[in-house]
């Protein structure tokens, strides 16, 4: 089969299934994880990565389970990534991180929201210094 040939062939086969996605009216859910699922374990100018491998759902399925999300975890030996289809979405929570800028000292307003404000009333009288850090 010739360029053409192959072309017109696979542009066929992906009509056809985005046509078998809306006839089952199945949707794709949310990824995380890795951006591609598959790869052609080629090197140099031969390697090819593709996001093949996917979660799909209905409507019905994704009203029952909203915080679904498909993982798409790191293809170790294999051409294609494991899915993992999660029902209860993960919100690591991340603390934000305080940092301290040094301009800060050289601003008098800050100075004085700092000294009369926070430092000398309210909630952090009677606190040891540790404390009202």
């Amino acid at each position: 089969m010739g360029k053409v040939g192959r072309k017109r062939a696979e542009n066929y086969r992906l009509t056809a299934f985005r046509d078998f996605l809306g006839k089952c009216s199945l949707m794709d859910l949310e990824s995380k994880g890795c951006a591609f699922t598959w790869t052609n374990n080629r090197t140099g100018d031969q390697f090819v990565k593709e996001r093949l491998d996917k979660g799909l759902c209905n409507l019905d399925w994704r009203i029952t389970y909203p915080n679904a999300e498909s993982i798409a975890l790191p293809a170790i030996g294999f051409d294609h990534s494991p899915i993992v289809i999660s029902l209860h979405s993960r919100k690591d929570k991340k603390m934000r991180v305080f940092r301290y800028e040094a301009f800060w000292a050289e601003d008098e307003e800050s100075m004085l929201l700092v000294k009369k404000k926070v430092w000398a009333e309210g909630e952090s009288q009677g606190l040891n210094i540790v404390q009202k850090l």
